[in-house]
């Protein structure tokens, strides 16, 4: 599902309407994103700073739910579903974007099986090898900047969009 250009998220509001690929209204609930410490937080990092040309390049990620309640998120386009399906981050090396090589999956409604239920105060992980989504094959320093501005939910059978407040680079020398 990806949102139409209006998705100017504009953290400010309470309840924003979009409108998705398939015509259906959503709501994202970014309520509780401008307080400090609340709403859904992503972040990413490297567990090693350099790598040769034949190693993984290796990015964690790890979602916090730091809401009153606990949530059940769409794994779907995310680090949690094990593999790309869309492009999740920005790369980039001397300044020039690097090509997205994965694959972009288009789907039916998801299920229950879909979701994965991050509790009030924790956090779920993930690790994914960047080169098996990402044209990387010239040496350099590679900056990698998570692009996931909003991620679908489900409470009480209601799945809505909900903002997530992300941030920092992370940095990735590849040697020859």
């Amino acid at each position: 599902m990806t949102i139409s250009a209006c998705l100017a998220l504009s953290f400010g509001c309470s309840n924003s309407e979009v409108t998705t690929d398939s015509q259906v209204n959503m709501q994202i609930d970014s309520s509780e994103i401008n307080k400090p410490g609340k709403g859904l937080v992503a972040s990413i990092s490297v567990p090693v700073s350099a790598v040769s040309m034949k190693e993984p390049m290796v990015v964690h990620f790890e979602l916090a739910n730091k809401t009153t309640a606990p949530l059940s998120v769409l794994s779907w386009g995310t680090p949690l579903e094990s593999g790309f399906t869309r492009e999740i981050f920005k790369v980039t090396r001397g300044g020039q974007p690097v090509q997205y090589i994965g694959r972009q999956v288009k789907r039916g409604s998801p299920t229950v099986d879909d979701f994965v239920t991050v509790a009030t105060g924790s956090s779920v992980q993930a690790s994914i090898d960047l080169r098996k989504g990402y044209q990387v094959d010239v040496p350099g320093e590679y900056l990698v900047t998570l692009n996931l501005p909003y991620v679908t939910t489900r409470v009480n059978d209601q799945e809505s969009l909900q903002a997530v407040m992300t941030g920092g680079t992370a940095s990735i020398q590849v040697r020859p």
